[in-house]
């Protein structure tokens, strides 16, 4: 098994922009998440 000798790359972390609107466009997929925590509702009852 190969070990990795050269440690890896520091990395700067992107700085904030402050934009007039929130981004938005057709071709991305947003999903809604609370507390950090993504909500999958689930129900075992029938629906008629």
């Amino acid at each position: 098994m190969a070990v990795a000798t050269d440690p890896l790359p520091k990395m700067t972390p992107m700085r904030l922009t402050q934009q007039a609107k929130p981004f938005d466009h057709p071709e991305w997929l947003f999903e809604v998440k609370f507390d950090g925590f993504r909500a999958l509702p689930a129900s075992t009852v029938s629906v008629s």
